[in-house]
C-alpha cells in the first residue's frame, strides 16, 4: 500500500518513537486497503522514501496517539520499528503498486489517494 506523506508531517516522519519496541502507525478517515504483512511505502510528492511492513490494522475509537492525543476516531495501520526502511539513499527495489497484492490501482481525490484492488471504489470518499 502507497501511503502519501503530506508536507506538513514528514520532518516529525522521520523522528524514532522514544518508547522501545512501540509500534508506528499511519491513521486514516477510511478503512485502509491492506492486510496485515502488506508492504507500506511511503511517499513524498511521489517518491519512495520508506517502507515497513503492515503488522496490525485498528478500527477507529480503540486508541490515539500518546504523544498528541490526536487520530482516536481513525483506522490506523501499524507497523514495528525494525521493519522500517529509509529509502531515501537506498537502491532497494519498490515493486510497482507499492503493495505485495496484485491488481491493485492507485485512486485520487483531492489530497487523499490510496491503493486498491477493489473495482467499486472509485476515491476515498466511497469508504468513508
Amino acid at each position: 500500500m502507497k501511503i502519501n506523506v503530506p508536507p506538513q508531517s514528514r520532518d516529525h516522519f522521520w523522528e524514532e518513537p522514544s518508547i522501545p519496541d512501540y509500534c508506528e502507525f499511519w491513521s486514516f478517515r477510511w478503512r485502509p486497503p491492506c492486510r496485515e504483512g502488506d508492504d507500506l511505502i511511503f511517499l513524498f510528492d511521489g517518491i519512495p522514501v520508506a517502507r515497513a511492513v503492515c503488522c496490525y490494522i485498528e478500527r477507529p475509537g480503540q486508541s490515539r496517539c500518546e504523544r498528541t492525543g490526536k487520530y482516536g476516531g481513525g483506522w490506523k495501520v501499524f507497523w514495528l520499528p525494525e521493519t522500517f526502511v529509509d529509502l531515501r539513499n537506498s537502491s532497494i527495489p519498490i515493486e510497482e503498486g507499492g503493495s505485495s497484492r496484485s491488481g491493485t490501482r492507485t485512486v485520487t481525490m483531492g489530497k487523499q489517494s490510496l491503493v486498491t484492488d477493489k473495482p467499486w471504489i472509485d476515491s476515498p470518499a466511497t469508504l468513508l
